[in-house]
């Protein structure tokens, strides 16, 4: 069932976790910051709102993320 938000609905918290990474990946502009639980659809969702999520701060301060941007960035130039 798609919920009537319109947001992209994720089955739990971890997998939204992971697309939120993935999000701040592949869109320089991505202003995704946190993960919620939706009360209309029960799903949960990305949001620009409220504090930083602590998976996406750990991956910032230890610089996984800027390694996965990388990579990414190096995969798009040989495709």
């Amino acid at each position: 069932m798609k919920c009537s938000t319109g947001k992209k609905q994720h089955n739990s918290q971890a997998l939204a976790e992971q697309a939120l990474i993935q999000n701040r990946v592949q869109f320089d502009a991505s202003k995704a910051i946190g993960v919620y639980q939706c009360e209309v659809c029960d799903s949960w969702h990305l949001t620009s709102k409220g504090q930083l999520n602590p998976v996406l701060k750990k991956a910032m301060e230890d610089g996984s993320l800027q390694r996965e941007i990388d990579r990414y960035q190096w995969q798009q130039q040989y495709r």
